[in-house]
């Protein structure tokens, strides 16, 4: 009798771990930092995202600059850095959050001399367009 608890106990022990492990391990579902379904989230992809419930629409961002400008935007929720556009080029970024929002864009510098901002309204179906001046 001993030897049956002495194995259930094992048994249980070892499901228990197995339970631990799976819900420890990353999905392919998940983002590389995520938040509540009111935070903002951004992945490794250029997407950044709001809830479940947003839309998703793109924005084109034109560096005509001689250098690299690293972008942020914000819609109310805190500023999230979107990425780097290369100098003479126009880089796509996706955005989860509802059509008709307004996002405020600030381009900055590596030397953080140079910030400009301008602001777009997300649409469904066309993509947005800045360019940085």
């Amino acid at each position: 009798m001993y030897k049956n608890i002495q194995r259930l106990l094992v048994t249980l022990a070892a499901l228990t771990l197995v339970g631990v492990i799976a819900a420890c391990s990353p999905s392919e579902n998940k983002t590389s930092m995520s938040g509540s379904a009111d935070d903002a989230t951004v992945n490794s992809d250029n997407k950044m995202g709001a809830s479940q419930a947003a839309s998703n629409a793109q924005v084109n961002i034109t560096n005509p600059m001689p250098h690299d400008m690293t972008v942020s935007a914000d819609w109310g929720q805190g500023e999230k850095e979107l990425g780097t556009v290369k100098p003479n080029e126009t880089k796509t970024f996706d955005i989860a959050a509802a059509e008709g929002t307004t996002v405020n864009l600030t381009a900055t510098d590596a030397a953080r001399s140079h910030n400009p901002k301008g602001a777009i309204t997300l649409s469904a179906n066309t993509p947005a367009a800045w360019t940085i001046q």
